[in-house]
C-alpha cells in the first residue's frame, strides 16, 4: 500500500459510503427546474459540485446531513446541483470552484459561502 498524499481526498473517500442523499435535499431533473425554483421558493440555498471533486464531496455530506436540521424552516429550501450533469447551468451562474454555496432570495440577493466543509459553519452561514 502506497501513502496518500491527499488527505482531502482519503477523507472523502471513507466517508462517502457513510451518507445518504436527504429526500429533503431537492435535485434537478431538468434544465427549467432552476429557474423555476428561483421563481416559486423564498429562500433557494443551492450547493454547487462536480462528483469527482473530494472537497465537493464533502461538502455534499455536510450539506445532506443538514438538510434534517433545516426541514422545520419551511421557507427554505436546499438544491444540490452536480456541475458535472449540469454544465450549462453551472457556466451560467459563473460557477468556476467547487463546492460553491448560494444563499438567494426570490428579489435575486444571494450570498456566497467560503467557509469550511463542516455542517455547523455551514449551519451558520445559512
Amino acid at each position: 500500500h502506497g501513502m496518500i498524499d491527499d488527505e482531502v481526498r482519503y477523507m472523502a473517500d471513507q466517508q462517502t459510503n457513510q451518507w445518504q442523499i436527504n429526500p429533503h435535499v431537492m435535485l434537478l431533473k431538468e434544465t427549467n427546474d432552476f429557474d423555476d425554483l428561483r421563481r416559486e421558493k423564498k429562500i433557494l440555498v443551492v450547493l454547487f459540485t462536480v462528483k469527482w471533486d473530494s472537497t465537493s464531496k464533502l461538502a455534499r455530506q455536510s450539506f445532506h446531513q443538514l438538510a434534517g436540521s433545516l426541514v422545520t424552516l419551511e421557507h427554505l429550501h436546499l438544491l444540490d446541483i452536480d456541475c458535472y450533469d449540469w454544465t450549462e447551468i453551472c457556466e451560467r451562474e459563473m460557477i468556476h470552484e467547487w463546492p460553491t454555496l448560494v444563499v438567494e432570495d426570490r428579489q435575486g440577493n444571494t450570498h456566497r459561502y467560503s467557509g469550511s466543509t463542516d455542517p455547523h459553519q455551514i449551519l451558520l452561514f445559512v
